[in-house]
């Protein structure tokens, strides 16, 4: 994925995660993409300060608390997101062409599955804290 992106978006791939999150929650706090994405704060922070530098997203200050930080796309933003966002959709679609119904039925229940997992797991680590 990063291979594909890079070169005709460029645009990393964990830059592009951010990017498609802040689409799809727009405004959307800092903390609460560092807790849907699972990064780091410290690296959310310089790829939210290299999308800012590039013009592809924004920072609000948070209404009721001056201390949180609100991220929007730009128009930029909104645009990249709108071409590498149809380049995937084709990419998938090109990929699953090439399996059979019944593997993309296997494939999709061992995502969900593992989809299943992941959110077990991290509701187990949230009561333990």
């Amino acid at each position: 994925g990063q291979l594909l992106f890079s070169q005709p978006f460029d645009i990393r791939m964990n830059q592009w995660r951010v990017l498609a999150l802040i689409r799809a929650l727009e405004p959307v706090g800092v903390r609460d993409i560092a807790d849907e994405l699972q990064m780091d704060k410290g690296q959310l922070s310089r790829i939210g300060k290299t999308l800012i530098e590039r013009g592809l997203i924004r920072a609000d200050k948070g209404q009721g608390d001056l201390r949180t930080v609100n991220w929007r796309t730009t128009r930029s933003g909104k645009a990249l997101y709108r071409r590498v966002f149809e380049f995937a959709c084709k990419r998938n679609q090109s990929f699953m062409s090439k399996l059979t119904n019944e593997e993309v039925q296997t494939l999709l229940g061992v995502l969900n599955k593992m989809g299943a997992i992941v959110e077990e797991s991290l509701l187990s680590e949230t009561e333990s804290q």
